[in-house]
């Protein structure tokens, strides 16, 4: 308030001394929103247009039904892609192998699929397959060929000057590890009624999928050169806080720090 910080909180549940409020962790989605920000400066620059069709800054995307998709639908989770048939390996997610188009190949492959007409929309939410599509389009469009994660680092990150990183730095020494539920209380609590403290929402079934998703995917620390935009980013609490202010325009962020 008035250029002077007011709150600033932070914690951890297992009692890590070295834990504070510049550390960093996983941020899940909030990456995605990230993800966006690069968009828009893409978008800002005049490198790509929302309301255009993927296949024209990636003709091979055309196939399968997707030939009317468009950026926009894709950010919006509308894209008819939350899940896939395809399959991907940890390596395919290194940022060599992307430029190799190791991801891309699946995707040009994948058919649409969207929800039961009953539901009454097109939207689902592409909780792990946005950002790998975003970052196939992105690195076609931006000038200089670069990832998401890449273009983060450079334009974003580095100007700021605050720990914000798709794939984690310095061999991942400074990434704290997080520590999940684990599966007997995420099956207790998705059976609780609402009114005593139902905190998990989704099947035991669900919650499994996704542990081992994220186990095989999201992030072994050790993993610098791995650029996922979905969930994979490090970043502290005020990292990102400075990188949402400074897209809105305000000067006076260094009070985050």
């Amino acid at each position: 308030m008035d250029g002077k910080k007011v709150v600033d909180l932070y914690g951890t549940n297992v009692g890590d001394s070295k834990y504070d409020g510049d550390s960093l962790h996983t941020v899940f989605s909030s990456t995605k929103s990230v993800a966006a920000i690069t968009f828009a400066c893409l978008v800002d620059k005049g490198l790509i247009d929302y309301d255009e069709r993927v296949s024209k800054y990636w003709p091979e995307f055309a196939q399968n039904g997707k030939e009317e998709v468009t950026v926009a639908q894709v950010l919006r989770h509308e894209a008819g892609l939350a899940k896939w048939k395809g399959k991907i390996s940890r390596e395919d997610t290194y940022t060599e192998n992307i430029k190799k188009n190791a991801i891309g190949k699946v995707l040009e492959e994948e058919p649409l699929k969207f929800p039961d007409k009953k539901f009454g929309t097109t939207r689902e939410y592409h909780g792990m397959t946005r950002g790998y599509i975003l970052n196939e389009i992105f690195r076609r469009v931006e000038p200089s060929g670069r990832t998401i994660g890449e273009y983060l680092r450079d334009e974003i990150a580095k100007p700021l000057d605050i720990d914000v990183h798709i794939g984690a730095p310095d061999d991942g020494k400074r990434v704290h590890d997080l520590s999940a539920r684990g599966n007997g209380d995420v099956m207790f609590r998705s059976m609780l009624p609402g009114f005593l403290d139902k905190s998990v929402e989704v099947s035991m079934a669900d919650m499994i999928k996704v542990f081992r998703l994220m186990k095989e995917f999201g992030g072994s620390p050790d993993d610098e050169h791995k650029m996922i935009p979905y969930d994979t980013e490090a970043a502290g609490v005020r990292e990102i806080k400075i990188v949402f202010v400074s897209l809105t325009g305000a000067t006076a962020i260094s009070w985050f720090r």
